[in-house]
């Protein structure tokens, strides 16, 4: 059971279970990767909105992330590139061989999978640009990423910096010079024996539910061991304060007006 996709997660629409560290996530997304090269299988549609969180059987165990929209996936039969018939996929997210020659290799998913770690720790960015157009001109005409070291965080035993060196190498223009899926999950970024250091930004209703738990749960630890209630009731502030010569606004006297949507 889905839910919600990376995309979702990213820019904070995501209301599933929390997915706490980018290191296992990226983890996943890879060793799919790496099952379906194994195969000589080439997913070629490979995009935040295309990776999916998944809890299984809707229980509380950590979320699976699985790779989704096998529409365009193509089997290797020979060894070498295979022939294109047509440019398929999401534009922005294609390598630049694709582009400029008649076939394709099971590198383009690693291109993919730089954009898509780049977008990731970005906290939204693409890495070739903003707009659609211009990140397409920049991957056709082989740009560097516009995406700095400032805008990236450590994953797992990474720092920023080599986060950086290891996208620059997944999304060379070279094909050939990019690492296997096999050779990225044995990146320091990536291997278990390295301590998490890249959490996932809570979504801001998850955030605000999490307090609004955390404190019911305080109030009702406090009135077990006091028998009082440590909130005042509306009816306490205006007895309290008969007599006095200001009026106390209590904001458990008003209707609460919502706050916006945060899903």
């Amino acid at each position: 059971m889905s839910s919600g996709s990376l995309k979702n997660l990213i820019r904070g629409e995501y209301n599933g279970p929390l997915v706490l560290d980018y290191q296992e996530i990226f983890r996943q997304i890879t060793s799919g990767l790496a099952h379906l090269h194994e195969k000589k299988i080439v997913h070629r549609h490979l995009k935040p909105a295309n990776i999916l969180i998944s809890c299984p059987d809707g229980s509380t165990v950590s979320p699976v992330i699985k790779l989704a929209n096998f529409g365009i996936t193509r089997k290797i039969q020979t060894e070498g590139p295979v022939s294109l018939w047509k440019i398929a996929g999401s534009k922005s997210w294609l390598g630049p061989e694709v582009y400029q020659a008649t076939a394709f290799k099971v590198e383009m998913d690693l291109f993919s999978l730089g954009c898509v770690i780049a977008f990731s720790l970005s906290g939204g960015k693409h890495p070739y640009g903003p707009v659609k157009e211009q990140r397409i001109l920049h991957i056709r005409t082989k740009h560097e990423i516009v995406i700095t070291v400032h805008d990236l965080k450590p994953v797992g035993g990474a720092s920023a910096e080599e986060m950086l060196s290891l996208l620059n190498s997944l999304m060379n223009a070279n094909p050939d010079a990019r690492p296997s899926a096999s050779e990225v999950l044995s990146h320091v970024a990536l291997r278990k024996d390295q301590v998490a250091v890249s959490p996932v930004p809570i979504p801001q209703g998850k955030f605000l539910f999490s307090l609004f738990i955390l404190s019911f749960a305080t109030i009702c630890t406090l009135y077990k061991l006091t028998g009082q209630s440590p909130v005042e009731t509306p009816k306490q502030v205006k007895r309290e304060n008969q007599g006095d010569d200001i009026t106390i606004d209590s904001p458990l006297t008003k209707k609460a007006k919502p706050s916006g949507c945060y899903f």
